[in-house]
């Protein structure tokens, strides 16, 4: 099974819509995370990227951040009535704004806290839990502390990004410390972490074979085709992949001007999305240096579609 990552300010709904509509492969996505709020109810303005009416296609889990019981007790019940049986709890953004509050991958440095939480909120909340986490945020055995409490408890799956929250995004993956991880852990595990071309992933299931589930994150938005790839479903030719993504990429554009409020916002995501979506393309920085200092909408749509007219696409 293939999950899309939930990255915060990219793989959003009108992003997950999107994709859905000309790409294949991913069978669930978390959603970037929902921070817990105060209150007997969330107002639906903070539920906007996993409202129902917002999202088509792919089946979607709501991440949430955060770890106050009561907090954590509405939203889950607030979710379930959408119809969200299955949630997944944050506890590897790196971040270290989120982290110093224990939040993120900060709190996997509470292991007292965690289960407090857990023994708190799982009685009272009708949805299935799975959690996303790192090996640590301090270091590689945090993780492995923590591992016998979520044993005792029912998770839908655990997901682990084989890095510590101080790393950030930089650094090796440490497969070693995954490795004792799943060696220990009674629950499905779902690796997630620089998973960018369908070599990386051939080694890492040779090595894992029990791993089954799989999340694709950075490595998507640098090559939409990637979930294709893996499960091998079909081979398309480059010209066929350009008039695809040049297609997908209007459309994303056309989805994002209904929804912004100005045309800055609108380049300013669009320039953001390009920053991986450049990594398709034999010229991308090319482009992208030219894209990323472009103020005006129209302009940026004919230098855009100029250049996938004779662009040459790498993946």
């Amino acid at each position: 099974m293939l999950y899309l990552a939930p990255l915060q300010g990219y793989t959003d709904y009108i992003f997950r819509n999107v994709y859905n509509n000309f790409f294949e492969g991913i069978d669930v996505a978390i959603s970037p995370f929902v921070t817990l709020v105060e209150g007997k109810h969330v107002k639906r303005s903070h539920l906007k990227d996993v409202l129902p009416e917002n999202n088509s296609g792919i089946k979607v889990i709501p991440q949430v951040l955060g770890y106050l019981p009561d907090q954590f007790i509405v939203m889950a019940n607030d979710l379930y009535d959408l119809g969200y049986e299955s949630l997944n709890w944050n506890l590897g953004c790196p971040v270290p704004s989120i982290a110093r509050k224990k939040r993120g991958s900060g709190m996997l440095s509470h292991l007292e806290l965690i289960e407090k939480t857990l023994n708190e909120v799982l009685p009272k909340i009708p949805n299935k839990l799975s959690i996303k986490a790192r090996l640590g945020y301090l270091n590689n055995k945090e993780l492995l502390n923590i591992i016998p409490i979520l044993n005792s408890i029912p998770l839908e799956f655990l997901n682990i990004h084989p890095r510590i929250g101080l790393q950030m995004y930089e650094g090796e993956l440490d497969l070693e410390a995954f490795c004792e991880c799943i060696k220990i852990s009674n629950h499905k595990i779902v690796f997630s972490g620089d998973i960018i071309d369908f070599n990386f992933y051939n080694e890492l299931k040779s090595r894992f074979p029990s791993i089954k589930d799989w999340m694709l994150g950075r490595g998507l938005l640098s090559n939409l085709f990637l979930p294709n790839e893996i499960l091998q479903k079909k081979n398309y030719s480059k010209t066929e992949k350009l008039i695809i993504f040049s297609d997908f990429i209007n459309a994303l554009f056309e989805e994002l001007k209904k929804t912004k409020t100005a045309d800055k916002h609108v380049l300013n995501k669009m320039k953001e999305y390009w920053v991986y979506f450049k990594r398709m393309f034999v010229d991308g920085d090319e482009i992208f240096n030219t894209l990323k200092y472009i103020q005006d909408i129209e302009r940026f749509t004919d230098i855009t579609n100029e250049f996938l007219e004779s662009a040459e696409i790498r993946v």
